[in-house]
C-alpha cells in the first residue's frame, strides 16, 4: 500500500512531463522515506526494485512505448530477470535520482539500465531484462523496435550478450540440480 501513492504520483508526473525519444534517459527525483528502510536504517534492497518499477513505468509512458504496447495488444512490460549492484547506502530522507534508459537488446529481450544516484555518487546500478507478452507469446525485441519507428535502441554494448549467456549457464546449472533432486524422490 505504501507504494500506491508513489505509483500514482509518478504516473501523473510522467503523463504530463515532456515526451521523450525512445532512446532518451528518464530522470526521476525521489527521497527515501521511513517506510523504505530496513533494520539497517537504509533503503531496503527490495525497495530499490519497487522503485525501479516506477522508473520503467515513467520511461515507457514518456517515450510512447506504453501507448504503443496498448495499441498492439501487448499488455504491460514483464521483467524476465535483473542484475543489480549496490555501491552506497541511501539514508532516511536522503534525496536521490533514479535514471532509466534502454540499454539495448539481445536474443529477443529488451534491456534497461537503471541507476540510483545521490550527492553526485552512484548508489546502485542495474540491468533489467524485459519483454512484452501478446496473445501469441513473447513479443520479440526487434518487433518492438520496429513498431516504435526507430532503427535501434540503446547502445547494445557487448556486456548484454555476456550477461545473457551467463544467465543461461546459471539456469542450466539450476535445472540440473533440480532434475537430479526430483529423480531421487
Amino acid at each position: 500500500m505504501n507504494m500506491f501513492f508513489r505509483f500514482f504520483y509518478q504516473l501523473f508526473r510522467a503523463r504530463f512531463a515532456v515526451k521523450l525519444e525512445v532512446n532518451a534517459v528518464d530522470r526521476c527525483q525521489m527521497r527515501v522515506w521511513p517506510n523504505d528502510l530496513d533494520v539497517n536504517i537504509h533503503l531496503n534492497n527490495g525497495r530499490y526494485l519497487s522503485l525501479m518499477d516506477l522508473g520503467r513505468t515513467r520511461l515507457s509512458i514518456r517515450s510512447g512505448l506504453f501507448k504503443k504496447a496498448k495499441e498492439m495488444g501487448w499488455g504491460y512490460g514483464v521483467v524476465g530477470g535483473l542484475n543489480i549492484t549496490y555501491f552506497k547506502s541511501l539514508s532516511c530522507f536522503q534525496k536521490f535520482t533514479l535514471t532509466t534508459k534502454l540499454a539495448g537488446h539481445y536474443d529477443g529481450w529488451l534491456y534497461l539500465e537503471q541507476r540510483f544516484e545521490s550527492q553526485e555518487k552512484l548508489a546502485a546500478a542495474a540491468l533489467v531484462k524485459v519483454t512484452f507478452v501478446g496473445k501469441k507469446g513473447r513479443i520479440p525485441a526487434e518487433d518492438i523496435i520496429k513498431s516504435m519507428g526507430v532503427d535501434h535502441i540503446g547502445e547494445n554494448k557487448e556486456y548484454l550478450e555476456h550477461l545473457f549467456k551467463s544467465e543461461q549457464e546459471f539456469l542450466k546449472s539450476i535445472k540440473q540440480d533440480y532434475s537430479s533432486k526430483t529423480s531421487q524422490v
